[in-house]
Protein backbone atom coordinates (compact mmCIF):
# COMPACT_ATOMS: atom_id res chain seq x y z
CA UNK A 1 0.00 0.00 0.00
CA UNK A 2 2.85 2.33 0.89
CA UNK A 3 4.46 1.66 -2.42
CA UNK A 4 1.14 2.67 -4.19
CA UNK A 5 0.65 5.67 -2.44
CA UNK A 6 4.61 6.99 -2.89
CA UNK A 7 4.12 6.67 -6.54
CA UNK A 8 1.43 8.30 -6.79
CA UNK A 9 3.05 10.86 -4.74
CA UNK A 10 5.79 10.95 -7.03
CA UNK A 11 3.97 10.82 -10.08
CA UNK A 12 2.02 13.71 -8.73
CA UNK A 13 4.99 15.65 -7.78
CA UNK A 14 6.67 15.18 -11.55
CA UNK A 15 3.65 16.83 -13.20
CA UNK A 16 4.44 19.63 -11.65
CA UNK A 17 7.66 19.77 -12.02
CA UNK A 18 9.83 21.67 -14.43
CA UNK A 19 9.88 19.91 -18.29
CA UNK A 20 13.09 20.01 -17.54
CA UNK A 21 13.15 16.44 -15.84
CA UNK A 22 12.03 14.90 -18.77
CA UNK A 23 13.54 15.25 -22.93
CA UNK A 24 13.51 11.40 -24.03
CA UNK A 25 15.36 11.07 -27.07
CA UNK A 26 12.58 9.38 -29.27
CA UNK A 27 10.96 13.10 -28.81
CA UNK A 28 12.62 15.91 -30.91
CA UNK A 29 14.15 19.28 -29.87
CA UNK A 30 12.67 21.84 -31.46
CA UNK A 31 14.72 24.23 -33.87
CA UNK A 32 13.74 27.68 -33.03
CA UNK A 33 13.74 30.16 -35.64
CA UNK A 34 12.19 33.90 -36.26
CA UNK A 35 10.12 34.45 -38.59
CA UNK A 36 9.62 38.62 -38.22
CA UNK A 37 8.39 40.83 -35.68
CA UNK A 38 5.63 43.99 -36.25
CA UNK A 39 5.75 46.38 -34.02
CA UNK A 40 2.21 48.06 -33.42
CA UNK A 41 1.95 50.96 -31.12
CA UNK A 42 3.68 50.11 -27.93
CA UNK A 43 3.90 46.29 -28.25
CA UNK A 44 5.63 43.88 -30.80
CA UNK A 45 4.95 40.80 -32.49
CA UNK A 46 7.03 38.35 -32.66
CA UNK A 47 6.83 35.05 -35.06
CA UNK A 48 8.45 32.54 -34.45
CA UNK A 49 9.08 28.73 -36.09
CA UNK A 50 10.00 25.36 -35.27
CA UNK A 51 11.85 24.70 -38.87
CA UNK A 52 11.50 20.76 -37.31
CA UNK A 53 7.78 20.91 -37.22
CA UNK A 54 7.43 18.00 -39.63
CA UNK A 55 9.15 16.10 -37.54
CA UNK A 56 6.47 15.97 -34.81
CA UNK A 57 3.24 13.24 -35.12
CA UNK A 58 0.06 15.09 -35.76
CA UNK A 59 -1.16 12.78 -32.91
CA UNK A 60 0.45 14.92 -30.68
CA UNK A 61 -1.62 18.14 -31.49
CA UNK A 62 -5.04 16.15 -31.08
CA UNK A 63 -7.73 17.49 -29.13
CA UNK A 64 -7.30 15.72 -25.50
CA UNK A 65 -10.64 16.46 -23.57
CA UNK A 66 -9.32 14.08 -20.74
CA UNK A 67 -6.32 16.59 -19.83
CA UNK A 68 -6.70 19.22 -17.70
CA UNK A 69 -8.41 22.11 -19.77
CA UNK A 70 -6.49 25.54 -20.90
CA UNK A 71 -8.65 27.72 -19.07
CA UNK A 72 -11.96 27.03 -20.88
CA UNK A 73 -10.41 25.32 -23.84
CA UNK A 74 -11.88 21.65 -22.62
CA UNK A 75 -10.80 20.14 -25.92
CA UNK A 76 -7.09 22.00 -25.88
CA UNK A 77 -4.09 19.67 -27.53
CA UNK A 78 -2.51 17.86 -26.25
CA UNK A 79 1.19 19.38 -26.50
CA UNK A 80 1.34 23.02 -25.53
CA UNK A 81 3.88 25.10 -26.75
CA UNK A 82 4.95 27.17 -24.09
CA UNK A 83 7.28 30.44 -24.62
CA UNK A 84 10.03 31.38 -22.06
CA UNK A 85 12.45 34.31 -21.61
CA UNK A 86 15.91 33.64 -22.61
CA UNK A 87 17.77 35.74 -19.58
CA UNK A 88 14.95 35.54 -16.52
CA UNK A 89 13.57 31.94 -18.00
CA UNK A 90 10.11 32.94 -16.97
CA UNK A 91 7.67 32.07 -19.38
CA UNK A 92 6.05 35.06 -21.25
CA UNK A 93 2.98 33.26 -23.32
CA UNK A 94 1.98 29.73 -24.26
CA UNK A 95 -0.32 27.99 -27.27
CA UNK A 96 -2.63 25.37 -26.13
CA UNK A 97 -4.52 24.88 -29.06
CA UNK A 98 -2.26 24.52 -31.74
CA UNK A 99 -3.60 21.83 -33.66
CA UNK A 100 -1.31 20.19 -36.31
CA UNK A 101 2.51 19.99 -36.63
CA UNK A 102 2.10 22.85 -38.95
CA UNK A 103 0.88 25.12 -36.21
CA UNK A 104 4.31 25.36 -34.94
CA UNK A 105 5.32 27.00 -38.68
CA UNK A 106 4.00 30.38 -37.62
CA UNK A 107 3.42 31.14 -34.12
CA UNK A 108 3.32 34.33 -32.23
CA UNK A 109 4.16 36.42 -28.46
CA UNK A 110 3.22 39.51 -27.98
CA UNK A 111 4.99 41.64 -25.35
CA UNK A 112 5.17 45.51 -24.66
CA UNK A 113 7.94 46.92 -26.49
CA UNK A 114 9.31 47.85 -23.12
CA UNK A 115 9.81 44.42 -21.84
CA UNK A 116 10.70 42.94 -25.52
CA UNK A 117 12.72 39.82 -24.43
CA UNK A 118 16.36 39.76 -25.79
CA UNK A 119 15.97 36.31 -26.99
CA UNK A 120 13.25 33.31 -26.19
CA UNK A 121 13.75 29.55 -26.37
CA UNK A 122 10.42 27.57 -25.84
CA UNK A 123 9.11 23.97 -24.42
CA UNK A 124 7.02 21.51 -26.31
CA UNK A 125 5.24 19.25 -23.91
CA UNK A 126 3.32 16.34 -24.51
CA UNK A 127 0.88 16.30 -21.34
CA UNK A 128 -0.27 12.56 -22.31
CA UNK A 129 3.26 11.14 -22.13
CA UNK A 130 4.77 13.29 -19.46
CA UNK A 131 7.43 14.55 -21.86
CA UNK A 132 9.02 17.65 -23.83
CA UNK A 133 11.60 19.57 -25.73
CA UNK A 134 13.32 22.22 -25.08
CA UNK A 135 14.26 24.39 -27.98
CA UNK A 136 17.46 26.33 -28.93
CA UNK A 137 18.09 29.84 -27.25
CA UNK A 138 16.63 32.46 -30.08
CA UNK A 139 17.97 35.77 -30.26
CA UNK A 140 15.54 38.50 -30.95
CA UNK A 141 17.29 41.51 -32.81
Amino acid sequence: MFGKRFLLFALVVMSAASPALAQPEDFPRPVLGLVEQITRGNFNEIYLVVSNWSAYAPALFAAAPHLPPCGENRNSARTWVEIHDGETKTRIYGHCGINAPSGLARFAVSTPTARKPKSVFIWLIDRELKRAGQSNLLAIP
